[in-house]
């Protein structure tokens, strides 16, 4: 920082001087208590590592025991089950009449014993459909290609094998997924006569089956082994640490088996207990060794954050592009920043051995906050500075100077003054512009009508001279030359506003009408063949009626003049009015099968006084181009899509 307090490197000797001291006393003290608590963190570490295989090892072993138990008791149930089946299937045959209470009388597992076991089962002779209590189920199950294909397995399995067979769960999304269907055979001297057929519920099964007690400690997931999806669960939400068991459910037919967690058991308290004494005796040695330190972390931190802020300040001082100063009510320059120095053209340590070294600085003005002025370095140069100034307070609110920001704005100005220069020059120049474009659309507009008019009474005078001609011929001739004379005077009157940027008379035009009107006929020029092609809906813009037409009329004739140059084909002029994508222009599309244009026409073709035809004025076009642009338009000459023609667009906006 170049005011004088820093304007050498602080001298921080004494800090490190006392940082190296207080070091070097408790030096040995802090080998000593890093390699005891070394060792002591090496104990806990090992202790702590052989509780927890301890612990996890033997919580390892009894739940892999549980979870055989849980096996062994599933199928157990199961087996149980296919021989109550199998006994009522031989009791169907023996007394077919039996059925309701005294059916249920009849010896069985859990799963008969208990409400909701079996949601439904019933005997199936052999060749017949399926039994009443079971149709519904078997009618709802073979709406699904897979679930018909594993009851069909089911059947034939069982009869095939002669053991019993299972087919689920299914997994049709209208009815439960965990339903399972189990087919029992029967045969009688070899010769199968028919099976019970039964359906239970494969998660009430599981509950009913897995006792509660076994539950509270683990998390039960019934899985299918072909799609290795989760088809339902039993029991509470499984632990942070997980110990997975797979459980085979050993029904023939079914991949089905159970994948068992464990639940967090407890943890030993004792061994804990010893380790909690153990970290608080290491948590004593720490704060020991952290007040043994302490002095030393605060004289290391007082030094990292002089050293930080003086790094800041420095940056700072050396990215500013604003130039920074503050001095006192005396005139001493207390701060300056480079940026300061080079646009004043003073060293930093001129500026403060002197005590009032700017000689050209204005004295403050407590009513003017921001000046410019013309100051004068010494090497005889002047620069433009605006400065922007502000009282320097202390913390109490008491002002001891001023602080000014400064911006050498020098070429700013000589690039305003050359700006102003040269829009003084442009102006002049536009204004010749402006009159010999008036000039030249005067021109160009009244080429046409006025030749139209000299036609007219050349033709009526010659007529007049041999007295071939009635009052009533006379008539139609003389209005058609009042309408081309009152047309002429419009278009003096229109470009004459144009030229002036004079406020158009904008009406709302219906371009689709506008363009059959001036186009009634199919023919334009000599034999020369005209498309329209119109939307059916109408096309609505705002324009003045007049200059539009104008635009339309050259773009069209100069497009029918191409048109003649086809060589092999009829002359044609294609014009398509449409909509942009987003419906907020209006597009024309004016298209020829002419001999088209050369690259170097194309470049210039919108210039003024240019013009590809021997006897063309060259403001047809560019005329065009400004009356679309005073619309909010524009024009623009499309790439050729074929060997010949020319194609131009323009477009002006369409009302909402």
């Amino acid at each position: 920082m170049p005011d004088k307090r820093d304007a050498q490197t602080p001298d921080l000797s004494l800090l490190r001087s006392a940082a190296s001291y207080q070091g070097k006393r408790h030096q040995r003290a802090l080998i000593l208590m890093a390699g005891l608590l070394l060792l002591f963190i090496a104990s806990a570490v090992v202790l702590v590592v052989y509780l927890q295989s301890f612990e996890t090892d033997e919580e390892i072993r009894t739940q892999s025991a549980d979870a055989l138990w849980v096996e062994e008791n599933v199928r157990f149930h199961l087996r149980r089950l296919e021989n109550d089946l199998y006994w009522l299937a031989q009791q169907a045959l023996e007394e077919p009449d039996l059925s309701g209470d005294a059916a249920l009388q009849a010896p069985g597992g859990s799963l008969r014993s208990h409400e909701g076991g079996l949601v439904a089962y019933a005997w199936q002779p052999a060749g017949t459909p399926a039994p009443p209590a079971l149709a519904a189920l078997w009618q709802r199950a073979r709406t699904n290609p897979l679930d018909q294909q594993a009851l069909d397995s089911m059947h034939d399995v069982a009869q095939g094998l002669r053991r019993p067979s299972y087919a689920g769960p299914l997994t049709e999304g209208s009815f439960p997924a965990d339903e399972v269907w189990l087919c029992v055979p029967f045969f009688e001297r070899g010769e199968f006569v028919g099976s019970y057929v039964a359906v239970f519920s494969l998660r009430k099964a599981l509950e009913l089956i897995i006792p509660a007690w076994f539950r509270s400690s683990h998390h039960v997931e019934v899985l299918d082994a072909g799609a290795e999806l989760q088809l339902d669960r039993v029991g509470f939400q499984r632990g942070k640490k997980e110990q997975r068991f797979l459980a085979s459910l050993d029904m023939p037919g079914s991949d089905t088996y159970l994948r068992i967690y464990a639940v967090d058991a407890p943890y030993a308290t004792v061994p804990r207990a010893l380790l909690g004494t153990a970290l608080l005796f290491l948590i004593g040695m720490i704060a020991s060794l952290a007040f043994l330190r302490r002095d030393m972390d605060k004289r290391q931190a007082v030094e990292d954050s002089l050293a930080a802020q003086i790094a800041l300040r420095r940056a700072m001082e050396d990215s500013i592009g604003v130039g920074l100063f503050a001095r006192d009510s005396m005139g001493t320059i207390l701060y300056a920043n480079r940026a300061f120095c080079d646009m004043v053209g003073y060293r930093d340590d001129t500026l403060f051995d002197t005590i009032k070294p700017l000689r050209d600085w204005p004295e403050p003005d407590a009513g003017q906050e921001e000046v410019e002025l013309d100051f004068h370095r010494q090497d005889g140069t002047t620069v433009t500075l605006l400065v922007h100034r502000v009282p320097l307070r202390y913390s109490n609110d008491r002002q001891i100077g001023w602080m000014s920001s400064v911006l050498d704005v020098t070429d700013r100005r000589k690039a305003e003054k050359a700006a102003h220069v040269q829009q003084q020059r442009l102006e002049s120049a536009g204004r010749l512009v402006a009159i010999g474009e008036v000039a030249s659309t005067l021109a160009h507009e009244l080429n046409q009508p006025l030749g139209a008019l000299s036609s007219f009474a050349s033709g009526l005078l010659n007529r007049l001279r041999l007295a071939n001609i009635d009052s009533r011929q006379i008539e139609t001739v003389v209005e058609r030359i009042s309408t081309l004379a009152e047309k002429t005077g419009q278009i003096i009157q229109r470009v004459n506003a144009f030229a002036r940027r004079r406020e158009m008379h904008k009406v709302d035009v219906d371009l689709a009408d506008f363009l059959r009107g001036r186009y009634p006929t199919t023919l334009i020029a000599d034999k020369v063949r005209l498309e329209l092609l119109l939307p059916s809906t109408p096309v609505v813009v705002k324009a003045d009626i007049v200059l539009f037409e104008q635009v339309v009329r050259n773009v069209v004739q100069n497009a029918a003049e191409a048109a003649q140059s086809a060589a092999g084909e009829a002359p044609r002029v294609q014009v398509t009015l449409s909509l942009s994508a987003d419906g907020a222009q209006a597009i024309i599309s004016v298209s020829d099968n002419g001999a088209g244009i050369d690259a170097d026409s194309r470049a210039r073709i919108f210039d003024a006084f240019y013009s590809s035809k021997q006897d063309g004025m060259g403001m047809g076009l560019a005329i065009c181009r400004s009356i679309l642009e005073a619309h909010h338009g524009g024009i623009e000459l499309l790439e050729p899509s074929t060997a010949s023609g020319t194609c131009f667009r323009f477009w002006v906006p369409a009302n909402e």
